[in-house]
């Protein structure tokens, strides 16, 4: 079958064809700034509802491109000075608050 293999802890999962593909434009668009694609593919997913709030689907974008920051360069990425975690978690406090 085609897709991805998913590990996390020793088990895997097999993710279908069609989430492998929008995964990957989740991420495309990230290095991009694309933010309609992040939704839409976010919505294939079923990450989203399609139903969010405008405040919430800032919230998930500006989540996803702090995610897809280091795809979106050659140079090396350094996790530690960009705080990546610290960011994303704010953006969840947002998504909590607003869900």
């Amino acid at each position: 079958s085609s897709g991805i293999n998913a590990e996390y802890g020793g088990a895997t999962l097999e993710l279908s064809e069609d989430f492998s593909d929008n995964y990957l434009q989740v991420i495309r668009s990230c290095a991009t700034g694309d933010r309609q694609t992040i939704i839409d593919a976010s919505i294939k997913m079923e990450f989203l509802s399609g139903y969010e709030s405008e405040v919430m689907l800032d919230a998930h974008c500006e989540a996803i491109k702090v995610v897809g920051e280091p795809f979106s360069t050659d140079e090396p990425y350094d996790f530690v000075e960009k705080a990546a975690y610290k960011r994303v978690g704010k953006l969840l406090e947002v998504s909590r608050s607003t869900g």
